[in-house]
């Protein structure tokens, strides 16, 4: 918002050319979506003419943008592409990013293999070029045309265009009016191919030989002046003509570029309609389920009338009834629980005394093998004692007997 208002207050001084982008906001400044929405509210706030404004300054920021020639068109499809957007949860990164329809115009091959350049096309120059007149095929008169309407440039230069293209007789020169008005109907009829989707055909009609629109002979003037009335009279009723004519050819060319704009809304439009197709669907949806609930409350409402006063106490009495017979199995039931806890009780204790038990039979077994071992052992010991008694024994005999 803040680039925006200095671009508007300075919006005088940027238009004459005064002042660059570069001088209000000292470096270079993309056109984004939010900047370009930002521009169109502090245009309107201030009260200045948007649709007559606003091209200016976007040219401003992208000279090469192709804009369609009512503003708010363009707009709407700014704010639409937002919308996807915000639906797609990208809302911040479309703001950021440059704005739509930005083109990087760069002309076909049958214009740059012949050195055609762009400056060529604003210069009207032909004289570098190369492998001229050639054929030129309706796809590069649309192309021809773009490159005029992006840059503004008058019909006028067509007339050059197609001379250094295609014509290169002086005697002969295509009408200006002929020329716009076939150029248009060439772009009316292929908007019309892309909007029905007919593929196929639009293929076959871009690639046909352009032909030009019947020319004039160009006629020197006579360097003497018939004075007689006769001449006079017949100049003045054709002078009449060419100015009907001319009229007639320039209404032709606005009611031609005033279908354009309707072929451009139609497209729009259509986009629009599928949008429109896909929220009928969801409405369809949820009719169905708010079908599906009124279905659920009728039935509901059906069986809350078959409540009767009569009704509700048999159905007490049965559940009183269901009650009673359920806490008398309760009942039973608990009486058989607290024996099954008292005989649980008892197997314990039973059990407790059984593992005192065998722990005192293990702890005898225990002893008994200790005193097992140690009788053992004094066993063998008294065994050793004996008989080195007996070795002591007969080494006394022997030392005795050898004595006597």
């Amino acid at each position: 918002m803040d680039v925006a208002l200095r671009v508007v207050d300075n919006l005088s001084e940027l238009l004459a050319r005064k002042k660059s982008l570069v001088d209000i906001a000292a470096h270079e400044i993309p056109l984004s979506n939010d900047l370009y929405l930002s521009l169109h509210q502090c245009l309107q706030e201030t009260g200045i003419n948007v649709q007559q404004t606003l091209p200016e300054v976007i040219l401003l920021f992208e000279p090469e943008i192709s804009l369609p020639s009512k503003i708010s068109n363009f707009t709407k499809k700014v704010r639409r592409y937002l919308e996807k957007a915000r639906k797609n949860d990208r809302e911040d990164e479309a703001l950021q990013e440059t704005i739509c329809g930005q083109v990087t115009i760069e002309l076909s091959g049958v214009f740059s293999s012949r050195k055609i350049t762009q400056e060529t096309l604003k210069s009207c120059n032909f004289q570098e070029c190369t492998d001229v007149p050639v054929n030129l095929e309706l796809r590069h008169i649309l192309e021809l045309r773009a490159f005029l309407v992006r840059n503004r440039l008058p019909w006028r230069y067509t007339v050059a265009w197609m001379k250094g293209l295609i014509s290169q007789n002086p005697e002969t020169e295509p009408s200006v009016d002929a020329i716009s008005v076939q150029w248009n109907r060439l772009y009316d009829k292929c908007n019309k191919l892309k909007v029905c989707k007919q593929d196929d055909e639009l293929q076959m009609f871009l690639s046909q030989i352009y032909k030009l629109p019947k020319s004039v002979a160009h006629v020197p003037k006579s360097s003497s002046i018939d004075t007689s009335q006769e001449n006079r009279d017949e100049n003045r009723a054709l002078e009449s003509q060419r100015q009907v004519l001319s009229i007639m050819t320039s209404n032709l060319a606005d009611a031609y570029a005033a279908l354009s704009d309707l072929t451009q809304a139609m497209e729009e439009l259509t986009e629009e309609k599928f949008e429109l197709v896909e929220k009928v669907k969801q409405m369809d949806k949820l009719k169905s389920q708010y079908k599906q609930k009124l279905d659920e409350i009728n039935s509901l409402k059906a069986k809350l009338s078959t409540l009767t006063p009569k009704n509700i106490n048999k159905k007490l009495k049965r559940r009183e009834k269901k009650i009673e017979e359920m806490q008398n199995k309760l009942e039973e039931q608990s009486q058989t629980l607290q024996n099954n806890v008292k005989e649980i009780g008892d197997l314990r204790n039973e059990r407790q005394r059984l593992e005192l038990e065998l722990e005192r039979i293990i702890k005898d077994k225990k002893n008994l093998q200790k005193s097992k071992s140690y009788w053992k052992r004094k066993s063998e010991s008294q065994k050793v004692n004996n008989r080195q008694s007996d070795t002591t024994n007969d080494e006394r005999i022997s030392q005795l007997e050898n004595e006597n």
